[in-house]
């Protein structure tokens, strides 16, 4: 990624040009005149931009604001400064990034059903009997090649009368087109990855028992103390254990909880690599993979697995004692 500086380098004329180029509503960013006031005005864009997703109250938008924040966060540093990054429109720019982090955070937590879409997608664009294409909605719509004129069908789905070729995983081509003919018209493509994965009892495998010490601190934290104190008192840790804590970060539901730091506006992403020790580029690398196991961290941070554990014992318990946190 291009290195960008967060110093005032351009020429006033650069800066009109800047406005002119990008939507109104990143005018006070670009004509900020520090690294502060800069990184003040992201976090004001990111909390209007991102609260209809936040404010959904569930692991899986949470963890879409955390992985979006990370794209915008790094576009918006960039438009400050080259016009080659100019965003015409933010609301489109938002929308089409919050879409992009949906689809990475439901292939990282659905893995099973990724692989069944992708599944059906080879056989739509591999077979001439079917079809795929984008209605006028923006949703995909999925048919026999016959009917692309046939209005499709959106209605709840009933397993009785399906016939049994249609539930034969091993020859999914037969069974699409048995189910198809059983459906009678195209239907939108999600809700034959949704048929398809209750008929072919595709399941997701159940997570690993947790380690005993593996739940996260970082909720009863923040019901005592603010986001920022608890940011403080990681960065008093030694570097190891704020890798060990940071990489593994989540919370209740298993979402990267790192995120939450930058979403937040507490920290920015350079500041949180450089707590991680690692250069903002090598963690964008990982970033979709967070929260790491600890076999990952150890590699990453050439320990072992068990030093992996003992390091982030130890960064919980004095964040406990000096946060006053009880267990």
């Amino acid at each position: 990624m291009r290195e960008l500086r967060l110093e005032r380098t351009t020429s006033r004329r650069n800066v009109r040009e800047l406005v002119a180029a990008n939507d109104p509503a990143l005018r006070r960013l670009i004509e900020a005149e520090s690294e502060e006031a800069r990184d003040a005005e992201i976090t004001r864009l990111l909390a209007h931009a991102l609260r209809p997703v936040r404010t959904l109250g569930d692991a899986d938008e949470e963890d879409v604001a955390a992985t979006a924040a990370l794209s915008l966060v790094r576009r918006l540093r960039a438009v400050a400064v080259s016009a080659d990054d100019a965003i015409v429109s933010f609301p489109a720019y938002v929308e089409a990034v919050v879409h992009h982090a949906a689809q990475e955070v439901m292939r990282r937590r659905y893995p099973a059903r990724n692989r069944l879409r992708n599944r059906l997608r080879y056989v739509f664009t591999r077979d001439d009997r079917f079809v795929l294409w984008r209605g006028d909605d923006g949703r995909n719509y999925a048919g026999l090649r016959r009917w692309k004129q046939v209005t499709p069908v959106d209605r709840p789905f009933a397993r009785a009368g399906v016939p049994d070729a249609a539930r034969d995983a091993m020859r999914p081509a037969e069974a699409l087109l048995a189910l198809l003919r059983h459906l009678g018209a195209p239907l939108p493509f999600e809700q034959l990855v949704d048929i398809t994965a209750e008929l072919w009892n595709v399941t997701e495998e159940a997570e690993a028992e947790p380690e005993a010490d593996r739940g996260d601190v970082l909720e009863r934290l923040i019901a005592q103390h603010s986001l920022a104190a608890v940011w403080r008192e990681i960065g008093e840790l030694r570097e190891p254990q704020r890798a060990a804590l940071l990489l593994n970060l989540r919370d209740d539901a298993g979402v990267n909880a790192a995120g939450f730091l930058v979403v937040a506006g507490v920290a920015t992403f350079d500041q949180l690599a450089a707590a991680m020790g690692m250069s903002p580029e090598r963690l964008a690398e990982i970033w979709t993979d967070l929260p790491l196991d600890d076999l990952s961290i150890a590699a990453t941070l050439g320990v072992t697995r068990q030093q992996v554990i003992n390091l982030r014992k130890s960064a919980r318990e004095r964040l406990r004692r000096r946060l006053g946190v009880t267990k």
